[in-house]
């Protein structure tokens, strides 16, 4: 399987640079491309990696939808309409570099299965034969505290009226009642115990949030939840329709809280009133909104001359792991984030108006960084590092958090960027090594 992936990544980018074929062409066979991919991981259980591929790929679909299976022009959320050509260069550049990250991501796994051999598994659970309840307290104490910040409150309205610490507090105490949950997982996991209905509490806390508008916490929960599961993975057809239909529906309470923050925001009404409010019409404005956002700025940034910062945000995402006022004061720091809104002039003011900001995806920020040519490079060093984070916990059993915190972020490093990515991983490591730690001490 992996020399025929590798093949067809190669061809793709071969056709996609030298002989431009149409954008519905090249983007149905990435496509294709993407999902033989994303089997074949799914097979090896290599979830880190997997879900790098999903949420890349889910950055072309709903525009290739749009273009392919549609035929109908391309809207953005300033309700703009585009020709379906109008986007092909972007479309295009998109399809080759998602062929270049697939290319890596076959190198990748040929040269870390050859420098990580398999050990022989000691299989040694962290209370061997029992539960402890305590871990599990936590992520509920957590989840608890969390529900009660946000409650019955739309993400736009809460956004508006937080200040810079309570907007802080807001992301350590969504990340830390995530990285519990994992931890609480982990520990049944290897303990051999199934779970209860109280340890899912944290990821039906996050289902609520999501309705209101807070995104961020459902679909991390939904990736710690699944690599919890990975020793249960399996390609039976049932299994796979299961773990489809699940995706499915966290999707449509994603777009449903959408719906229900815009139309709070835009009527001034209450959360319950918005989702009395919401209709399927409405709800298919949200579909495939922000992705055709983000081609709009990747043909922006690869048509347009802007400045290169020589990998100025990757720096930047490091220095971000200080306290704010430290690196505030001391270094002159850039997300990539605030350079597409400085420089992405069709965007910048609509979006400042209305506190918004664009995600700078993993495309995107490798253009900022070293120009077009540079961005396709990045997808593949992206794809070519990755399953090493899965290799390691799978053969070596090490760095088990480190594959929670990668596979739960893989969203912020496809579609934010750098920095959203490394702080949000690092803590949420931090916070189940901590839990471990405990629980080690309390052994003892």
């Amino acid at each position: 399987m992996q020399p025929v992936l590798a093949a067809g990544a190669f061809a793709l980018v071969a056709v996609g640079l030298a002989v431009q074929p149409g954008a519905g062409a090249l983007s149905t066979a990435t496509v294709c491309l993407g999902l033989a991919l994303i089997a074949g991981l799914y097979r090896r259980r290599m979830l880190a990696t997997l879900l790098l591929a999903l949420f890349l790929l889910y950055g072309l679909v709903p525009v290739w939808a749009m273009q392919v299976i549609g035929g109908v022009p391309l809207s953005n959320w300033r309700g703009e309409l585009f020709a379906p050509e109008a986007l092909h260069g972007a479309v295009r550049y998109y399809c080759v570099g998602f062929a270049m990250f697939a290319l890596g991501v076959t190198l990748g796994l040929w040269v870390w299965q050859w420098i990580i051999p398999p050990a022989p598994r000691r299989g040694v659970a962290l209370v061997p034969g029992r539960r402890a309840a305590w871990p599990a307290m936590v992520a509920l104490f957590l989840a608890g505290a969390t529900a009660a910040t946000f409650a019955g409150v739309t993400r736009d309205v809460w956004i508006g009226n937080a200040s810079t610490a309570e907007r802080f507090v807001m992301q350590a105490t969504t990340i830390a009642t995530i990285a519990a949950f994992g931890y609480n997982l982990e520990h049944l996991r290897r303990a051999g115990r199934p779970l209860a209905w109280l340890d899912l509490i944290p990821l039906l806390v996050a289902v609520l949030l999501a309705v209101q508008g807070f995104r961020f916490m459902l679909v991390a929960g939904m990736m710690t939840f699944a690599v919890s599961q990975r020793d249960r993975l399996s390609t039976r057809p049932a299994h796979v329709a299961r773990v489809a239909a699940l995706a499915l529906a966290a999707y449509l309470v994603l777009t449903l809280g959408m719906g229900v923050r815009a139309v709070a925001g835009a009527q001034g009404i209450s959360l319950a009133e918005a989702i009395t409010q919401i209709d399927a019409t409405y709800l298919s404005y949200f579909i495939g909104a922000p992705e055709q956002t983000g081609m709009v700025a990747l043909k922006y940034f690869t048509e347009t001359s802007v400045p290169v910062l020589h990998g100025r945000t990757y720096l930047d995402a490091v220095f971000r792991l200080l306290p704010n006022a430290l690196h505030t004061s001391f270094f002159d720091t850039l997300r990539p984030q605030d350079f597409v809104l400085t420089h992405f002039a069709w965007v910048s003011s609509w979006f400042r108006e209305n506190e918004l900001t664009i995600g700078a995806h993993l495309f995107l920020e490798g253009i900022i960084n070293f120009g077009p040519r540079g961005g396709l490079w990045v997808a593949f060093a992206a794809g070519a590092l990755i399953p090493v984070v899965d290799l390691l916990p799978a053969r070596r059993d090490r760095f088990v958090p480190m594959l929670y915190g990668v596979s739960s972020f893989a969203f912020a490093a496809a579609w934010y960027g750098s920095s959203a990515f490394l702080k949000t991983t690092i803590y949420y490591v931090a916070v189940f090594l901590l839990l471990q730690l405990v629980h080690k001490i309390r052994l003892s």
